[in-house]
């Protein structure tokens, strides 16, 4: 189980970002008509965040907040208040705020990151109904999901079990 709040998932290489310090919140910004969208957490190098080049091009620019400043508590308005200055000036999207959201509870929910890979696919089990984001019922979709992985490799192994090691993490 990925540490809360300690570990994401980059939206661009898609490996694993270990520390907060070694990731960007990021979005772009179009010159011409003031628009946002493009939010997502990725790897803090040249190689997975949004290339200047493309985006110039594209008549954008790019805004990056480290991760580490968008975790604790203060990070959160921080990032509310990046969200309010869009609302307000109308460059925001249904569809950028939506991208908006899940990066706010990747970066704010204990757990998110890890039970989202699984949250669509959770609701149409009845493992969870989508509308609670508690501990309890992100580590219920953690720990199906890894019994359904655990289960396809038995599967396909033909081995009865698989050996299974949860490391709860709660710090």
């Amino acid at each position: 189980m990925l540490k809360p709040l300690a570990r994401w998932c980059c939206d661009s290489c898609g490996q694993l970002i270990d520390r907060p310090e070694m990731g960007y919140v990021e979005w772009h910004t179009a010159h011409r008509t003031n628009t946002t969208a493009g939010f997502r957490i990725v790897h803090r190098t040249n190689r997975c965040t949004y290339q200047t080049l493309d985006l110039v091009n594209a008549g954008r620019t790019s805004i990056h907040v480290p991760l580490s400043e968008a975790i604790d508590p203060p990070g959160l308005g921080r990032l509310l208040s990046r969200l309010e200055e869009a609302i307000a000036s109308g460059s925001v999207s249904p569809e950028a705020l939506g991208e908006f959201i899940e990066v706010l509870r990747r970066a704010q929910i204990p757990y998110y990151e890890e039970a989202r890979v699984a949250w669509e696919a959770g609701i149409k089990e009845g493992i969870h109904d989508g509308t609670s984001y508690d501990a309890a019922t992100l580590k219920r979709i953690i720990h199906w999901k890894d019994a359904a992985i655990a289960a396809w490799v038995a599967s396909i192994t033909g081995e009865d079990a698989v050996p299974r090691v949860y490391a709860m993490e709660t710090s």
